[in-house]
Formats: C-alpha cells, sequence, structure tokens
C-alpha cells in the first residue's frame, strides 16, 4: 500500500467531471472524457511531502465511482482497484487528518485511454477538507489539461449534493475559446447548474472541438498552459462578413471590402449575459449581447431575446433567438426578428429596397425568405417583390407592345395588378453528380408580358485536374434574355444561349508584386442581337480568352504595419499608402458559325495613389487611380454584345473621405478613340455613398448608364491570432 495524500481523491473523476462539463462546456455540452477512456492514473506531488500514488479503473468501474459519488478522505488507498465491479465504498480506509491544509499544491492527472494521456494540473494557495463532505481549493485556482485552461479564486465540491461552485473572477480558454463569469453552480448528476455575469468570446466553427477536451486545438503548444496572453488581438483582419443587400450593387466601389467575403457569415462573436442556465442539451438565457466589433464601445450589437443553444447531431452548435435587435453606436436600434448563430446558419429573412429603371419601373422592395430545403440535394429560395413606383405610376415603360418583335423599342402602357409583382429565385443542389444552379428573375406576372418580363439562368458546374494543373473549373450553361453590357454599345440583351466552358485562376506574389491569371474556353450557340441590322443572329461561337493582371508598388510612403495597428475608428482594412502601378494584358479570339472570327489584344495600365489612413476624421483618405487602356483587334463580331469597339479608352476611380466615416466613391470610363463613332460616349459611370464604420458599413450604389440602383448593410466579421482576451482595447462587457 501506498501512502496517498488526502487530496488525490478530490482530482477524481466526479470533480474532473463537473468542472469540464460545467466550466469548460457551457455552449457545447461534451460527455464527461472518464466516460470515454478506459483508464487513468492519478499522481500528486506536494511540495515539502514525500507522496506518490497510482490509481487504476476500469471505464465500468469509473461509472460506479462516480454514481456512488466516492471522494477518499484518507492518506491511504489500495493500490490498484480490482478488474471487477464491487462496492467502492467498502475500500480499506486509514482515515485520518480529515481537515488537513496543504500550501501550494501542483498535482497532474494522467488520462490513458490507448497510450493516450490526459494531463491535468492543479495548482492553488490552499486546499482542504472544511467538512467530510465539502472540499476548497481557494487563493489563484489554476487548473490546466491539453491546452486549456481554468481558473478562479475559489472553488468548492460538496460530494454529498453533488455540486460544485466555482467563485471570483471564473475564467475559461482554451483553443480560440474564452469565457468569463463571477459565479459558476452546477450539479454533476442531474448536469444543470447556471452562471452569473457571462461575458465571452467565440469561434464558431472551432467550438464545439476546442471544447472537447480530448481533442486537439490550433494553439501552439509551446505557449505556457498556465498563462493567458494579454496581447492576443495583435493581430485582427477583416475576415468575413454578413451582407444585407437590395438592387444592382458594385463592391468595387468599395476598396475595404472583397468581394469573395460578402456572404461568408460572421465566425468570431463576443458575448455578454446577466445569466446562463445551463443544462443536459445546451443552455439557454433570457437575454444575450453579441456584437462582432473586436473593441470597446462596440459600434454594433445584436441584443438578442430567450436565446437557446444546442449541439447538433453533426456537432456543431446552433444558438437561436425569438427576438433581436441590431443596435447602431448605442443610438439606433433596428429590430431584425428571429436570429440564428453557428452551425452555417444564416438568416434569410430580410426586407431589402432596389431601383432598377430598366425591368422594373423604379423602386421596388422585396422579402427574401429563408430558403426551402426541397429534399437532400436541392435548396429553394426566393424574393417576392412589390413594384411600389410602377404601382404609383400605373404605367410601364420596361416592354415592347405584346405582338411585336422583342427588339421593337419599349412604349409606355398602362398596368394591371400582375405587373405590380415581381419574383426572384433560385434552386440549387446536385444534379448528376455536379453543383446546379437555377436563377429566374422575373418582373411582370401578366400574361401578355411574362415572356419579355423574364430571365432565366442554369448552370452545371464541376472541376476536375489535368495534368499537374488542379481545379479546372468546367460549366455546363444555358440562358434566357441575359443582360449583357458592352462598353459605348451599351446593354444587349442574349435571347438564348446554351454551351460549356472551362476556367481556370491563379495567384501569386513575392511579397510586394501580385498577379493574377486567367483562362477561359468554351463554346456555345447564342440567339443575340445583330451587330448591323435590328434582327437576331442565332450562331455557334468558339471562344479563347487570357488574361493577366500585375500589382506592383513603385513607393510606399510608410510603414502601413505600425499605423494599421492603432485601434481604429473606421475601417479595420489594411491601408498602404503609395503608389502602385497596375497594369492588365488580355487577349481574346472568338469564332463564329460561318467563318467570322475577331481576334483582339490589349494593355490598360496606370498608377494608382492612396494617401492617408483613414484614421484622422477629415480627408485623411484619398485613393485615385488612372488607367489608360488600347486594344488592337481583327475581325468583327456578327454579334452586337461581344464586338470590341472600344479600342482607346481611359479610366478613373476616386475614393475620398469626406468627414468621419463618409466617404465618396466614383468609376468613370469613356472612349478616347477619336477615329470612332462612340468617341467621348460614356463606357460606364458609377457613383457611391459610403458609411465605413470598423464594425459595420452602409452603401448607397447608382450606375448612371444603366439606371439602376441599389443599397448594402454589412456586419464585418474579424479572424484574430487568439481569442479575444481582455486587455487595454477589448475588455469583458460589450
Amino acid at each position: 500500500m501506498r501512502r496517498q495524500n488526502v487530496l488525490a481523491p478530490i482530482v477524481s473523476n466526479a470533480w474532473i467531471s463537473g468542472l469540464f462539463s460545467a466550466g469548460c462546456l457551457v455552449f457545447a455540452p461534451l460527455e464527461s472524457f472518464l466516460a470515454d477512456a478506459k483508464a487513468f492514473e492519478i499522481h500528486t506531488s506536494v511540495q515539502g511531502v514525500n507522496t506518490n500514488q497510482r490509481i487504476r479503473l476500469l471505464k465500468d468501474e469509473r461509472r460506479q465511482y462516480l454514481a456512488s459519488n466516492i471522494l477518499i478522505a484518507s492518506h491511504s488507498v489500495k493500490d490498484n482497484f480490482p478488474h471487477k465491479k464491487k462496492d467502492l465504498s467498502q475500500l480499506s480506509i486509514d482515515a485520518s487528518g480529515s481537515h488537513s491544509q496543504i500550501q501550494n499544491t501542483h498535482k497532474e492527472i494522467h488520462l490513458d485511454s490507448e497510450s493516450s494521456f490526459l494531463r491535468v494540473d492543479i495548482h492553488a494557495d490552499r486546499q482542504y477538507w472544511e467538512t467530510d463532505n465539502v472540499f476548497v481549493a481557494e487563493g489563484n485556482v489554476v487548473v490546466s489539461f491539453n491546452q486549456g485552461i481554468l481558473r478562479a479564486e475559489k472553488i468548492v465540491f460538496d460530494r454529498s449534493k453533488n455540486l460544485l461552485f466555482a467563485t471570483g473572477d471564473v475564467r475559461f480558454m482554451r483553443g480560440e475559446q474564452y469565457f468569463r463569469a463571477s459565479y459558476f453552480r452546477y450539479n454533476l448528476v442531474s448536469k444543470n447548474g447556471y452562471l452569473d455575469d457571462v461575458y465571452g468570446v467565440i469561434k464558431v466553427n472551432l467550438l464545439t472541438n476546442d471544447l472537447n477536451i480530448n481533442s486537439s486545438t490550433n494553439i501552439n503548444k509551446k505557449q505556457s498552459r498556465n498563462t493567458i496572453p494579454n496581447n492576443s488581438a495583435s493581430r485582427i483582419t477583416l475576415n468575413d462578413g454578413v451582407v444585407i443587400e437590395g438592387g444592382k450593387i458594385d463592391l468595387g466601389l468599395n476598396p475595404f471590402v472583397a468581394g469573395d467575403l460578402s456572404d461568408k457569415g460572421i465566425n468570431s462573436w463576443r458575448f455578454n449575459s446577466p445569466k446562463v442556465i445551463i443544462n443536459r442539451s445546451g443552455w439557454k438565457a433570457k437575454i444575450m449581447t453579441f456584437s462582432n466589433d473586436p473593441f470597446n464601445p462596440a459600434q454594433a450589437k445584436l441584443v438578442a431575446k430567450n436565446v437557446i443553444a444546442n449541439e447538433n447531431k453533426d456537432g456543431t452548435l446552433l444558438i437561436k433567438s425569438s427576438k433581436t435587435k441590431l443596435i447602431l453606436e448605442d443610438q439606433l436600434n433596428i429590430p431584425i426578428g428571429k436570429r440564428s448563430f453557428g452551425a452555417n446558419q444564416e438568416n434569410e429573412e430580410r426586407w431589402i429596397l432596389g431601383f432598377d429603371t430598366k425591368d422594373r419601373d423604379g423602386l421596388y422592395i422585396g422579402r427574401k425568405f429563408k430558403p426551402i430545403q426541397l429534399d437532400e440535394n436541392y435548396e429553394l429560395s426566393l424574393q417576392p417583390q412589390f413594384l411600389f413606383q410602377r404601382a404609383i405610376n400605373e404605367k410601364t415603360n420596361a416592354y415592347p407592345e405584346s405582338d411585336l418583335s422583342v427588339l421593337s423599342p419599349k412604349v409606355s402602357q398602362s398596368t394591371k395588378f400582375s405587373d405590380l409583382i415581381g419574383m426572384k429565385a433560385k434552386l440549387k443542389g446536385k444534379t448528376f453528380n455536379m453543383q446546379s444552379e437555377l436563377s429566374a428573375n422575373i418582373s411582370s406576372f401578366n400574361p401578355d408580358r411574362f415572356a419579355n418580363g423574364s430571365r432565366y439562368w442554369g448552370a452545371l458546374k464541376d472541376s476536375f485536374d489535368l495534368g499537374g494543373i488542379k481545379d479546372i473549373n468546367a460549366v455546363l450553361f444555358a440562358a434566357y434574355r441575359y443582360k449583357s453590357w458592352n462598353g459605348s454599345l451599351g446593354r444587349s440583351d442574349i435571347y438564348t444561349s446554351v454551351g460549356g466552358y472551362v476556367d481556370k485562376e491563379v495567384d501569386w506574389g513575392n511579397g510586394t508584386s501580385r498577379y493574377e491569371y486567367r483562362f477561359r474556353s468554351g463554346i456555345g450557340k447564342y440567339q443575340a442581337e445583330a451587330l448591323k441590322s435590328l434582327t437576331l443572329s442565332h450562331l455557334w461561337r468558339a471562344s479563347i480568352f487570357n488574361s493577366l493582371n500585375i500589382s506592383y508598388p513603385i513607393y510606399m510612403f510608410e510603414d502601413a504595419s505600425s499605423v494599421n495597428q492603432v485601434k481604429p475608428r473606421y475601417s479595420m482594412a489594411k491601408i498602404n499608402p503609395g503608389i502602385i502601378l497596375n497594369t492588365e494584358i488580355f487577349s481574346t479570339y472568338f469564332h463564329y458559325e460561318g467563318g467570322d472570327s475577331q481576334f483582339s489584344f490589349g494593355v490598360n495600365a496606370g498608377p494608382e495613389l492612396t494617401l492617408g489612413n483613414f484614421r484622422k476624421p477629415f480627408l485623411d483618405y484619398t485613393k485615385v487611380s488612372i488607367m489608360p487602356g488600347f486594344t488592337v483587334k481583327a475581325g468583327d463580331s456578327p454579334f452586337k454584345f461581344d464586338n470590341e469597339v472600344d479600342l482607346q479608352k481611359i479610366s478613373f476611380q476616386l475614393t475620398q473621405q469626406i468627414y468621419g466615416p463618409l466617404l465618396l466613391s466614383g468609376i468613370y470610363n469613356v472612349n478616347i478613340d477619336k477615329d470612332s463613332d462612340q468617341y467621348g460616349k460614356s463606357l460606364s459611370s458609377k457613383l457611391a455613398i459610403l458609411w465605413e464604420r470598423r464594425s459595420y458599413a452602409l452603401g448607397i450604389f447608382y450606375d448612371i448608364n444603366d439606371n439602376s440602383g441599389g443599397l448594402m448593410f454589412r456586419l464585418n466579421g474579424f479572424d484574430i491570432e487568439r481569442a479575444l482576451i481582455p486587455n487595454d482595447s477589448i475588455v469583458d462587457t460589450i
């Protein structure tokens, strides 16, 4: 029989299960690790005391041990428990010193699961038995295990009532997750409890894994298990977000938002709640505040009521609220109804406002509903619309007369109720083991105008490898009345098309310069407006397209890395003041049924100047670019939509801070070929008014040439090197 310290049993399965099931698993309840491993070992060592013990239990015996809540208040136990079930309460115990106290205690627990060990280190200023059933650890209590850390000023376990308490700045951190509370109570048997004054930071996509104490995390293992870093927000970057948009917008007018981030959803959230109630399946709270903002005061908040969180069967987390309001700058409150967070849930129920004079005669409102899951392969999204400007005017200018050619001019006509209803719909899924998508854009349900008021696009998409080239995209497509814009020739419709193409994009850089190359080749049959007559041509076309974009810094004004680490009031996007030379080199070749062909080769190049850092309130950001372009061509297209006519052109783009977060942005492209019939004609003119804050953005967009516009609201999402821990910039309130 080996000498056993009185404190060793308190580090047994029931206590560890309580700590990790309650304190660590608030947002994703998991089974105790003791229910998974086959055996475990406990080793204790106390400063100034020569003691060592080893306890081995089989899986079923540990369950019985937990159910009986046997915490041995003893200095000695048998070396090994027998390998068959027995009443552990009948163990021979050499009892003495049940109220002993030990200072500066350090313990290690090794969980053996077929050669895998979970090591748990426990540090505290004092640990002692308050009564025969109540154990206390107090004074800078730190429990560290498998890259996780639990801290509290005091931890109490009552084995007679199966209750675990933690008080005094209770904190837990593992992986990318961080939780803090003033008080925590948990019943080990019923798995019910609660936390008071809860604050936390979660990364949704890693939450379930990080709170599984047997899993590995993405945190550097060299980092100390006994400390929580205070500089974890040193790297905060714009990474994702949620966009609500209506009408026609152009994200190219916003230099602070990359277009490929617009629909990823927000992964990192800060939250707090006065009380969180824990149960077997998850947790709930009457009220909880979420924020995507990494700094205080938070510029955007979501205040959610009746919040419920549960873990799905696939291990992902789903958090739902019955009522939610969006609060901007602690001044503007916007009710947004039911919300969902996590588990790849995106709330698609939202109102939109759009502006389209070409198809919808002006302003319209729409409602985008949550996608309908038709079966395991297909999902349908619907956005019904009411064309209220058309309703006010009681007429439409969007269609030709019903008995004339589709190329006939549009005329003013009276409307019926069926002309006031529009619809956008999208069906996504998997067909023939390929990704499929079918989109419909309907601006009138009047039977006489339905054909001229509908646009459709469908595609089957897949990817393949060819030799050493990976992920080549392959697309089969079909379209009806697909809109096309061809510079100074303006908009024209491709009335029908069917075909396919392959596409490949690659990008690379050397730290300063950036390169992007794109190749596309395809074949299809098109029915579209002829170039030289007011008729429809119906021909096959084969195409090859190549482009190379180069961004080369000529001179950078200052070290942007030091400037951008300052806590920003406006955008979090990295700004690099300086001069950059942008170059685009492209070539196209089209071959048409009947023998016609068109070849073109062009170069667009010019400087881009960025001044300021968008940190000061007045004229602290200017971005201007000038890019002239020259093209040579051979041959003409028989179609209007793809004939190259703007052989010499120049593009201007300007984004200017006016005051605070208010910016104006514009693009103007014009034909400068004096030998062209289109000389001086605008190719593209767009304007935007932007309101850029650190955690959200607003935008109003207008396309002058197309006479259409739209609105955008964006909640920014951020990525950081490690979970947001309270420090000088980030505190544990929202």
